[in-house]
């Protein structure tokens, strides 16, 4: 699934921050393909972030990682109807504008 079309140019740096947020869930473990293709819903990805069973040292991290889902919420790029169509974490990362770049491009604009 590709990033939205419709986003508004304003939109579109959170848009990348957002995907890095969502990859960097995968590298942590607060999601995985497995809790990906099972959540159905929005709501599905904020419950199977918190949830997650990770390291100590990352569990305050959960807290940002659902914000950034919400905020893709908010932008329409993480709707019911587009999260039960994915499979992997990239997936999840391919709804946002961040498909083709990593993480230190971000901080190099």
């Amino acid at each position: 699934m590709a990033a939205l079309a419709t986003l508004h140019a304003d939109q579109v740096a959170l848009s990348q921050r957002l995907g890095g947020t969502y990859r960097k869930a995968g590298d942590y473990a607060f999601l995985t393909n497995t809790t990906v293709a099972a959540a159905d819903t929005y709501a599905g990805l904020l419950s199977a972030v918190s949830a997650a069973s990770v390291h100590a040292d990352f569990v305050p991290a959960k807290h940002r990682v659902n914000r950034a889902l919400t905020l893709g919420n908010y932008s329409s790029e993480v709707t019911d109807a587009r999260v039960n169509a994915l499979t992997t974490v990239e997936g999840l990362v391919g709804i946002s504008c961040v498909t083709n770049t990593n993480l230190r491009d971000l901080f190099l604009e």
